[in-house]
């Protein structure tokens, strides 16, 4: 697999991001986390994946993302809770600014590989549609909401995965194993596919 995003698995509104207090998680999910980390393989505490879980609704499409910590403040980054329909790639994606105003969350949609390694890997640099989200800080993480697309919605499979890394990125691993993570980021796989609920 590729890196997604810098670039694609390798290869809030920004309401709330910078200012925002954090906030505990609504309701505890009954879903059980579909991507999963071992703890403490990456230095980064507030980047360092757990797990997550991706639900949807009629109305939403909701990651909520755990790290070890939450996120720290003078320490920017960005946070892609990643899902598969068939070979298109999906991004709940959020760019903390590491406190600062500005920080910004979005769906991004990506273009299927094509197998050509250059393309793919600049394709991956630029989403072919992207919608609004908002982001929440909560003391474990993150969540990410937005609204359902056609193709990514509440009862379509997915296979999932998250990346975390710091910006700006310098310095890329040359591949990918999946348990030792880059030198920018970490990555979370998922196990296996699974149906959008709630």
């Amino acid at each position: 697999m590729r890196r997604l995003l810098a670039p694609l698995l390798l290869p809030v509104v920004a309401a709330a991001a910078a200012s925002a207090p954090a906030v505990a998680a609504t309701s505890p999910s009954k879903i059980k986390p579909q991507v999963h980390d071992a703890a403490g393989d990456w230095k980064v505490a507030s980047q360092d994946i757990l797990d997550a879980t991706i639900t949807a609704t009629a109305k939403q499409i909701r990651g909520d993302l755990h790290l070890s910590a939450p996120l720290a403040q003078g320490i920017p980054g960005k946070y892609d809770i990643g899902m598969y329909v068939g070979c298109a790639p999906y991004s709940l994606h959020f760019t903390w600014n590491g406190g600062l105003p500005g920080s910004t969350a979005t769906l991004n949609q990506y273009a299927c590989t094509t197998g050509d390694t250059a393309n793919d890997e600049l394709a991956a640099l630029n989403p072919i549609a992207s919608t609004p989200a908002t982001a929440t800080l909560t003391p474990t993480g993150i969540r990410i909401v937005a609204a359902p697309t056609k193709a990514l919605h509440r009862g379509v499979r997915v296979s999932a995965f998250v990346e975390t890394w710091l910006t700006p990125v310098i310095v890329f691993s040359p591949g990918i194993d999946f348990n030792q993570p880059s030198y920018g980021g970490d990555l979370g796989i998922g196990d296996g596919m699974f149906r959008l609920g709630s």
